[in-house]
């Protein structure tokens, strides 16, 4: 620890040099005793009331040490030499004589700062204030004595700088405190990394700005919005953002709170629903100025790329959880500790599975899928006739849709899978029955009973698109592989799935054409998988800046080495979150059962996705990409020289970067609506706009179209081909047929698709 008594303050310049250093600094400004003596260089000083009276530097030595004593220093003899480097400092660079005092108090405030005693050269001002106030108090009154007018003296607190009004401060604690200057030097230090010289000498700049505005009360945003600007202009701009205060302005808070809604965000509004409005304001903040550098928040506040989620920045985007870790922990809370037992009978597992969907809901921003639902559930229904069998359907699907009713809004989407096999990887595995308890036989013992199960679950979801008040149901996924075609009732199951179709309209269908490494080969507990962060790709705008099919490619690298980075600075974040374990914002997904994690980010997912493939297309050759083979090939050579770089990029970070599709129609809108501002020649021939709405975009995904129908086989088999350079999540979007059609087309054109095309999924959607 440093000894005070060795220097005059603790603080500044001299605060990090050695005694003798600090003595040679200093030292520069010692004079000869005969040329040290005020009085021969200054004869006189021209007091405020106009009277003359003869220089004294010890008035300045007295004044000086009593400022650094209020910090903390108590070295006399240092006071005596500034107050000698003052005076030299006064005849050299002063011809006025005499002088006038206030020329004698700022050569004191300049000395001390050019030697780095800045916080006494703080406290010097403020007592020169505050005696300056007291002056002006005093106007009219009894006249100062001379003892207290002295050139460059600052006067200990006495009764009458007590009466000068105290200026308050409202915190964002809702109270009100005294003023303090020094809070402004820790906040800095402590948030924005500062030091400490610096953070003193900005403290003293927004204490006198707020002081010659003369109010009485100031608030903690405004004295952060002050220093803010300090920060700016001595080009300190990373430690503004680390300082930088999050909110709303007062004018968008109140079109939130108070304004009619407007039909957009939240799909009830309530105060409820402006509470979440405001919290997500602040979060996205947060996220592009504390978790993404500056140059990828630019990036996607130009409109480059798009970072999903930025308002759920510290959530994961997607997991596919087993159903084997719920059967076999039971429900569990965020810290590990057991809700409720493992359970014994079909509704309590079901209650147990829609619990945890709630509870992961909380962490992830898009979605929580139960992938092969009716392969692990089996266990629990073996013994249960075809009633009985839709009366836990029905359970199964007003389990979730209470989940979405009492979650609030937005509802991340929850979903099912079914299949007519067993997937490979757990073929052979065996499950867990009833009591968390090994069933001794394997999955393929049980497919009969799964094969039941899934007809009485679409039997249901038929039923309800048939109600009049639809309930929101889990998203409904329909698993097809080769093998499953040969097996028996599979002509059944299709024309089940096409009446859930025809029923309830929200159907996807997903076809394994290769079957991927599972974690379930490994770990059958483990997620079937995880999907962490996504950004997707200005792919029209990449054709413009690039020019011509070479100048893309260097644009698409470009742009894919910035989605990595956000994708890196996303994973720290999170890494960072769940590091804190149980007492964590994400300690559900460090919690270990059985000596693993609930989730390996290691074997996360990251997608690289992409938009406006039509346009790109385009605007490099001049027609649609399914305009002739010549667009489409060039389409396909995008996407694969993509594929190559996300790959490249897996490589030497060890991480899983996969290219998706992006069918959100919101990225296709923004990304549209930037290009007609920043490359407006381009982007007004290729933009598609919406007079009804008023709205233009660009084509999603990699549609050429907004929405196929049946009918349009040419123009499914055509997007289709580029389904098998992309990674993750290709599916075509089909119009669904209105209720009570007939099922068999659809039955028809999902086997079609399935036999003739490379197609990797169709989503059928009703309006």
């Amino acid at each position: 620890m440093r000894d005070r008594s060795d220097h005059m303050i603790s603080e500044g310049q001299g605060d990090f040099l050695p005694r003798s250093a600090r003595r040679s600094l200093d030292g520069q400004l010692f004079i000869p005793a005969a040329a040290a003596d005020g009085r021969s260089l200054i004869a006189a000083v021209v007091k405020r009331d106009g009277r003359e009276e003869p220089f004294e530097k010890g008035k300045i030595a007295s004044s000086l040490f009593r400022a650094a004593k209020s910090v903390g220093g108590n070295d006399l003899d240092r006071s005596e030499s500034i107050a000698s480097a003052v005076a030299l400092f006064l005849s050299k660079n002063e011809d006025v004589r005499p002088l006038p005092v206030d020329t004698v108090q700022d050569a004191v405030e300049r000395v001390l700062t050019s030697m780095g005693h800045t916080r006494t050269s703080s406290a010097y001002h403020q007592f020169r204030e505050k005696r300056a106030r007291i002056l002006e108090l005093r106007e009219g009154g009894t006249p100062l004595s001379r003892d207290s007018s002295e050139e460059g003296e600052v006067e200990e607190e006495s009764d009458a700088a007590r009466i000068v009004p105290k200026l308050a401060v409202r915190t964002s604690r809702d109270a009100m405190e005294p003023w303090d200057r020094h809070k402004i030097v820790r906040v800095l230090v402590q948030e924005a990394s500062l030091d400490e010289e610096t953070a003193g000498a900005i403290a003293h700049e927004v204490e006198t700005q707020i002081h010659s505005a003369n109010v009485k009360t100031v608030t903690a945003p405004l004295i952060r919005e002050l220093v803010d600007a300090r920060l700016l202009d001595r080009g300190l701009d990373e430690h503004r953002q680390r300082h930088t205060r999050l909110g709303v302005p007062l004018y968008d808070a109140r079109q939130i709170i108070c304004a009619p809604y407007s039909g957009s965000g939240d799909s009830i509004y309530h105060p409820d629903a402006t509470d979440r409005m405001l919290a997500r304001r602040v979060k996205r903040e947060f996220a592009l100025t504390q978790v993404y550098s500056g140059e990828t928040a630019e990036s996607h506040s130009c409109g480059d790329i798009h970072i999903h989620s930025l308002a759920e920045v510290d959530r994961l985007r997607a997991i596919a959880p087993s159903v084997e870790y719920v059967k076999r922990h039971g429900l569990i809370q965020p810290d590990g500790s057991r809700v409720s037992q493992p359970a014994r009978r079909p509704d309590t597992a079901l209650a147990h599975i829609s619990g945890f969907t709630s509870l992961l809901s909380h962490y992830f921003s898009h979605g929580v899928f139960w992938d092969a639902f009716n392969i692990h559930f089996a266990p629990y229904i073996v013994a249960f006739g075809d009633a009985e069998l839709d009366d836990i359907a029905e359970v199964l699907i007003h389990e979730f849709a209470y989940r979405s009713l009492t979650h609030g809004e937005p509802t991340p989407m929850a979903g099912i899978g079914l299949r007519w096999d067993v997937p490979d990887a757990l073929r052979e595995s065996e499950p867990v029955g009833p009591g968390g308890e090994l069933t001794g036989g394997t999955f393929q013992d049980l497919l009969p009973a799964a094969q039941r199960f899934a007809m009485a679950v679409l039997r249901s979801y038929a039923r309800v698109g048939s109600q009049t008040e639809r309930l929101p149901v889990p998203g409904l996924a329909i698993g097809l592989s080769y093998a499953s075609a040969t097996l028996d009732g599979y002509d059944e199951f299709m024309d089940a799935c096409a009446k859930a179709v025809t029923g309830w309209g929200h159907v996807r269908f997903t076809f394994d054409r290769e079957q991927p490494f599972l974690p379930h080969a490994v770990n059958p507990f483990a997620p079937w998988g995880a999907f962490l962060h996504k950004v997707t790709i200005n792919l029209p705008r990449a054709a413009y800046r690039g020019g011509d099919e070479h100048g893309l490619y260097e644009e698409l690298d470009r742009l894919v080495d910035t989605t990595v980075i956000a994708h890196l600075q996303k994973k720290s974040f999170i890494e960072s979150l769940i590091q804190n374990r149980n007492a964590g914002p994400l300690a559900l997904l460090g919690v270990r059962r059985g000596g693993e994690p609930f989730l390996d980010l290691n074997k996360a997912s990251f997608l690289t996705g992409v938009t406006g493939l039509n346009e790109c297309v385009q605007a490099l050759c001049g027609e649609a990409m399914d305009a002739s083979e010549e667009a489409q090939a060039l389409a396909a050579r995008i996407l694969i020289h993509l594929r190559v770089r996300c790959s490249e990029w897996s490589q030497e970070e060890q991480l899983n970067v996969l290219v998706t599709p992006t069918e959100d129609e919101h990225v296709a809108r923004r990304f549209a609506e930037l290009d007609l501002e920043s490359d407006p020649e381009p982007a007004r021939s290729l933009v598609k706009t919406d007079h009804a709405f008023h709205e233009v975009s660009y084509s999603p995904a990699v549609r050429s179209s907004s929405i196929l129908t049946m009918a349009n086989r040419d123009k499914v088999a055509t997007e289709a081909e580029l389904h098998p350079f992309l990674g993750h999540g290709a599916s075509i979007n089909i119009a669904a047929p209105e209720p009570d059609a007939n099922p068999e087309p659809v039955v028809n054109f999902v086997k079609d698709t399935f036999a003739d095309t490379p197609c990797k999924g169709l989503r059928f959607t009703r309006s």
